[in-house]
């Protein structure tokens, strides 16, 4: 095998380095030997948002099941495994999501340049044509639990395309980055794997318009939570279930993400409710103005560890 690169003793593999283009640099300075101080030798969550190649499903599942073995070495664990998810919102379209937890980013470091993920790169080009991997801190939301009743008390819909299609005033359907075009409800809505009447949980990116537009943002939250009738959560069974109380440097992908949050929904019926909704509709615009690009991947996912 061929090196490439010493770094204060670590010969790291070609074939390694490869994976993580363009932004090999960004995990020297996160899970190096000369690593930010706010993430030295403490647990971490690493996000990974998937798009494969057409052809790319053995590899996939050749990719997953070294993985398995590779991050059991390093004492890693997945703790949200969404294999079939769509990017409502966001110019990438990813179809699939995972979080796994490192003890540490040293951890992470060693699998990253290790011979045993070089050996897995021929399956892991093969697989994915695009992917994000953003490492994020750990820990659900306190007092998260998926088997708590929720008991929405807002107007709850079926909705399909032509639904929403005549609804003009909808929050979420539209040409705006905090949008979503009707092809792409229609995607979700048509995709026979996603169940419309099960549980929904929507990741969310997102990058702040500036001090200013995180002012807007955090004023739309707060106005969440303050609706004639109650809350959104008590109206539509939003359950914010995940806040990142911060996030590192995206090692694969381009840009940082100011803040990663996951919310759930009994169902998609109750998401795009609460999108049609008038109190809801007007309380958008703070997302709308304070948000400088955004994405949400919708998933469902079969394995979420609390």
């Amino acid at each position: 095998m061929a090196f490439c690169l010493s770094h204060t003793g670590f010969e790291i593999p070609v074939t390694a380095i490869h994976l993580f283009s363009p932004n090999v640099g960004n995990i020297e300075a996160f899970a190096g030997p000369a690593a930010d101080n706010d993430w030295h030798d403490a647990p971490f969550w690493m996000l990974n948002t998937f798009r494969f190649h057409d052809d790319g499903e053995d590899a996939n599942r050749s990719y997953a099941r070294r993985m398995r073995e590779i991050l059991a070495g390093v004492g890693a664990s997945v703790v949200m495994s969404a294999p079939v998810a769509h990017t409502v919102m966001g110019e990438r379209a990813f179809q699939a999501a995972a979080i796994v937890r490192y003890p540490s980013p040293a951890a992470f470091y060693t699998m990253a340049t290790s011979d045993a993920l070089a050996e897995a790169s021929a399956d892991r080009v093969q697989a994915f044509a695009d992917q994000y991997l953003i490492p994020v801190s750990t820990r659900w939301m306190p007092g998260f639990d998926l088997e708590k009743p929720v008991n929405p008390r807002g107007n709850i819909r079926e909705w399909n395309v032509d639904a929403l299609a005549a609804c003009p005033d909808h929050a979420f359907i539209g040409n705006h980055h905090t949008q979503m075009t009707l092809a792409a409800a229609s995607a979700l809505l048509d995709d026979p794997g996603f169940g419309h009447n099960s549980p929904v949980y929507m990741l969310n990116l997102l990058q702040y318009a500036g001090a200013a537009g995180k002012a807007k943002h955090d004023a739309y939250i707060a106005g969440g939570n303050n609706l004639t009738g109650g809350s959104l959560g008590r109206q539509f069974g939003l359950r914010v279930i995940y806040s990142a109380q911060k996030t590192g440097p995206t090692l694969i992908g381009d840009g940082r993400w100011d803040s990663v949050g996951i919310a759930s929904y009994p169902s998609l019926h109750y998401f795009f409710s609460m999108g049609a909704d008038p109190q809801y509709i007007d309380l958008h615009a703070g997302r709308r103005d304070g948000l400088s690009r955004t994405y949400i991947i919708a998933m469902q996912p079969t394995l979420l560890q609390v």
